[in-house]
This record gives C-alpha cells, sequence and structure tokens, in this order.
C-alpha cells in the first residue's frame, strides 16, 4: 500500500488542488496565506496592503477547501508594514508563517486546534499585480507614487519614463521642493519627481534595460577626485565627487545625499542641478 501524508501543507502554490488529492490526507491540507483573512483573498495579498496604505500586514494558517483562500483559518499573526519595502515584508512575513503552520500543525496533531470561518461580509480580493498598474504616474500624488514603489516587486516594478528612457524606482520618499506635475530635478544628489501634490524623492533609480546599456556604453570616466564630474564619458554626469569604483552599482544608480551619484553610466544621460526635464508614465 502506498503510505499517505498525515497532512499537506502548500505555500505560494497558485493552482487549485483536486479534490482527490484534498481528500488524501487524514489532517486534510493547509496553506499559509499572506493576509489576515478574510482581508485579501487572492494572489497578491501583501502587495495590496501595502498599496492600499494598511498599517499591518499577517498571515494566515487556512483549510484549502475548493474557493479561493475561503477556508477556515486556525491561526494568524500581523506585523506593521511602515516603510518597509515588498520584498523585507514578504521575508519578514515567512518567517512568521512558518512558526505559525509549525504551531499549528502541532495542534492539528494533538486535537487542540480550532477553526474559524471567515465572514463573506468582510472579504476583500488580492487580484494579481499588473505592470500597468505600477507605472508613476505624475498626475498621482506623492502617496499613491510612493506605494507603487514600497509595492514593487521584480515581477511588476514601479517604472517611469524619464527624458524617454524607461526607469525602474527602488526607493522613494516625501520631498519638499517647489516642482510643477511631471517636472524632475537633480539637486545635490537626488532625483526629485514633481507630482500632483508634493514631490516624491526618488533616491534609487535603476534603468529597465540595464544589460544592454552597459554593454553599449560602459561604466563612465567620472574623472580625478579634485575635478568631479569630468571624465571622457560622451554623457553629461553629475557634478559631483566620484565614489571609487569598488561602489559602483551594476543595477541600480543610489542618488542620496550620502552617495555621489556619478556610479553608472546608465543614469549619465540625466542632467546637472541646472538642468530641468520631464517626467511622465513609461510606456
Amino acid at each position: 500500500m502506498t503510505p499517505r501524508p498525515d497532512v499537506i501543507c502548500v505555500v505560494a502554490f497558485g493552482c487549485i488542488l483536486p479534490d482527490e488529492l484534498l481528500a488524501i490526507a487524514p489532517l486534510g491540507c493547509v496553506n499559509v496565506h499572506g493576509s489576515t483573512l478574510p482581508r485579501w483573498r487572492g494572489a497578491a495579498p501583501i502587495q495590496r496592503a501595502i498599496l492600499a496604505g494598511d498599517e499591518r500586514a499577517g498571515i494566515s494558517i487556512m483549510r484549502i477547501v475548493r474557493g479561493i483562500d475561503a477556508g477556515a483559518y486556525c491561526r494568524q499573526a500581523e506585523v506593521e508594514i511602515g516603510d518597509k519595502g515588498c520584498a523585507e515584508l514578504m521575508s519578514e512575513l515567512a518567517e512568521v508563517g512558518s512558526r505559525e503552520l509549525a504551531a499549528a500543525l502541532a495542534q492539528m496533531a494533538d486535537g487542540s486546534v480550532a477553526w474559524v470561518e471567515q465572514d463573506p461580509a468582510l472579504v476583500t480580493h488580492a487580484t494579481k499585480i499588473t505592470k500597468a498598474e505600477m507605472r508613476l504616474d505624475p498626475s498621482d500624488t506623492v502617496r499613491a507614487n510612493a506605494r507603487r514603489v514600497q509595492a514593487s516587486t521584480d515581477a511588476a516594478p514601479a517604472r517611469l519614463e524619464l527624458s524617454g528612457k524607461g526607469l525602474r524606482a527602488l526607493m522613494a520618499r516625501r520631498a519638499d521642493d517647489p516642482l510643477e506635475e511631471g517636472d524632475v530635478t537633480v539637486d545635490h544628489g537626488r532625483v526629485v519627481l514633481g507630482v500632483q501634490t508634493v514631490p516624491s524623492s526618488c533616491y534609487r533609480l535603476s534603468p529597465m534595460a540595464s544589460g544592454g546599456w552597459r554593454r553599449a556604453h560602459g561604466p563612465p570616466d567620472c574623472g580625478d577626485a579634485s575635478s568631479p564630474g569630468r571624465g571622457s564619458s560622451p554623457w553629461p554626469i553629475l557634478p559631483q565627487r566620484a565614489p571609487p569604483r569598488s561602489n559602483w552599482r551594476p543595477n541600480a544608480v543610489a542618488v542620496t545625499p550620502a552617495l555621489a551619484t556619478c556610479c553608472e553610466a546608465r543614469l549619465a544621460w540625466i542632467p546637472s542641478t541646472s538642468g530641468t526635464v520631464r517626467w511622465s508614465l513609461a510606456s
């Protein structure tokens, strides 16, 4: 006789399990879901929590049933979202979820587990994130744009278009610079984007097509430290002291005040502090 498992556990499993499989294990089949159900049933609960401005995110240990994330849960836990990026938040919830799953399995084994049915009136749905909705929008608010950057993932990155070039925004924060909607300036190591209400300071950016750009143009010649911003590169670079080569980041440009920005040719076309260009929705 083929041995059967006592229980089946799945995490981030994007397929519906057949009834025949659900009936195999005596203790049933459970899932570690990335929200405190019934809020955020569906494919992208953590990103949706960030985009909606939720203060907290969480996990649920739930029974798998035929409906999507509709089963009863036995354990839940929450963490504060704050300013954590999506990857950091996912990693933290993975740790929490593993602990809660181990505790749930112990309760299921000794018969002390208590299942709570979800309230249908409180259900919200976390549909899959599309790339289009992660585009930064100068006509939107600073809060909405900052949340897009915070919820960004490799699969659906926060993007914008700057002087006809596609960029990915890796970090962003509110700035108080007086910019018009759609304007962008580079000032003292910051790239500042003008939006609907107040500017959003994007302080780490990377081009979308990074590999080809680097192969075509290579890293910039940032010049002598005594002559920051000068060198043989055909692209205009920011007039700031160049960091050592060991600090170059192949796929990102740091534009924080604490770190000089002349570290990648891929953003060399951004004008100096005296220049102003436009930014817009990524294509």
